[in-house]
């Protein structure tokens, strides 16, 4: 059960997303005695370009009674450049947002990406 949940997300984070998408998922795998269900009412994911300053993602009212699970990839939109690498930070996070800001890090300084240098793409999974 879990290989099938981790195939969806995968699917899931490779999509192209020109819009936000929201799936409802009930999964409860009681293969195991003693092991705990697993229940997903939600997946949420959009992707945005970044914005200096940092990406706000506004979830849909009501979608999450509790501050999902939250993955977060990124994909560069220039030529790759030796020597630096792009990391995902997430700020903060509840039910009703998430908060994303993208570090540019090379070998003597971190320093946040500027706006347009790479599309961000958030996955929130809760319920």
């Amino acid at each position: 059960m879990k290989k099938n949940i981790i195939v969806l997300l995968l699917v899931l984070c490779a999509l192209p997303a020109i819009a936000a998408t929201t799936s409802f998922i009930k999964t409860i795998d009681n293969s195991v005695p003693g092991r705990t269900r697993i229940l997903i009412d939600h997946i949420w994911r959009e992707e945005l370009n970044y914005t200096s300053g940092g990406l706000t993602f506004t979830f849909p009212a009501n979608l999450f009674s509790s501050p999902p699970i939250i993955l977060v990839t990124h994909k560069l939109n220039g030529a790759y450049s030796a020597g630096t690498s792009f990391v995902a930070c997430i700020e903060s996070s509840d039910a009703t947002q998430a908060v994303v800001r993208i570090d540019l890090i090379t070998s003597s300084t971190v320093a946040e990406a500027a706006t347009n240098d790479v599309t961000v793409s958030l996955v929130a999974i809760g319920g």
